[in-house]
């Protein structure tokens, strides 16, 4: 089984195209999957619809939560973690961070850091230039929407080269 971790850009992109999402639904919402946010995903995700989307806060609450629900999306407590390999993890990763090109914020170290910890096979992101490296380093996958699009279209236009083949 896959886990995936939802970063906070791709979950508010989902929540505010949520008709189109569910007729395209990504890779990583089959079955076999299974889609996880952390406590600090929820939290900045839940600002963003207060603050940038113009929701009032009980209705960005309802959204979200009927959100999480709908598509079964589990929420990652932070009670849930060791929380001394969570600091480790965390002083790991700001160090790491020195010697790589992006400047991922602390926020984004926390987010990997939990999915790292909590078993999460890859990390969902539209910003995957502050995952990418780290996402190596702790052998983990980053995924950007585009590549679930282009794999879409590529099945659709194989499956169509091969029905006119045979």
């Amino acid at each position: 089984m896959k886990k995936a971790g939802l970063d906070t850009d791709i979950l508010v992109a989902l929540i505010e195209k949520e008709k189109e999402f569910s007729i395209f639904k990504p890779r990583i919402f089959k079955k076999e999957n299974k889609a996880y946010i952390c406590q600090k995903v929820f939290a900045q995700t839940l600002g963003v619809l207060i603050h940038k989307k113009d929701y009032n806060i009980r209705n960005a609450t309802n959204k979200l939560f009927d959100f999480l629900r709908n598509y079964k999306i589990s929420i990652i407590k932070n009670s849930e973690l060791d929380i001394n390999k969570l600091n480790d993890l965390l002083s790991e990763l700001k160090e790491k961070r020195k010697n790589i090109k992006a400047n991922p914020d602390d926020m984004d170290l926390e987010i990997i850091a939990v999915y790292k910890l909590a078993g999460i096979d890859c990390i969902f992101t539209i910003n995957s230039y502050h995952f990418d490296e780290l996402g190596k380093y702790l052998n983990m996958r980053i995924e950007k929407p585009m590549e679930d699009v282009d794999m879409m279209l590529r099945n659709i236009f194989s499956k169509k080269k091969r029905l006119k083949i045979n």
